[in-house]
């Protein structure tokens, strides 16, 4: 059986020692929230420096705040800062209330929006090249090279 935990911590510092504590009492994951330090990934890497085999994810990180190629780019390189396996990247649309009213963006088709976003990012984090043309998305990029090395896999939040 696997057993999670969600992660919140008021430093960088604090959650690397959070998820060394969750891994030695034998937790098989820790899921940290987009607000949780500001940004989770770049602590999220040096928690997974500190630590062998416990899953770390997020839960999750709002699609329109980031561009899927950022989105991938970032993944990949807390992954790469980890030195190993065991980052998932957890991605959703948020709230009309969070993207309409704080971001200024239209939240007018968040279920096309998130589609077109997902099947970018998903090729981005398997290192693909990518030339899409959405009703939402517009992009031509390659994968972070990084992607070839680390494997991130990518959950979508209901």
């Amino acid at each position: 059986m696997r057993i999670g935990l969600s992660g919140g911590a008021s430093s960088v510092d604090k959650m690397v020692e959070q998820a060394q504590r969750a891994e030695d009492d034998g937790f098989t994951s820790l899921w940290y929230a987009s607000a949780i330090a500001g940004d989770p990934l770049a602590a999220m890497g040096l928690a997974g420096r500190s630590t062998s085999k416990i899953e770390l994810g997020t839960a999750v990180l709002q699609t329109y705040a980031a561009h899927p190629v950022l989105q991938a780019n970032r993944a990949v390189a807390a992954a790469d800062v980890m030195g190993r396996d065991g980052l998932t990247l957890g991605v959703g649309p948020s709230h009309q209330p969070s993207i309409e009213g704080m971001l200024g963006l239209s939240y007018a088709r968040p279920g096309q929006h998130t589609e077109e976003y997902v099947q970018v990012l998903s090729a981005l984090l398997r290192g693909e090249t990518v030339s899409f043309k959405g009703d939402e998305l517009r992009v031509n990029a390659a994968g972070p090279a990084a992607a070839q090395a680390r494997t991130v896999p990518l959950l979508l939040s209901a």
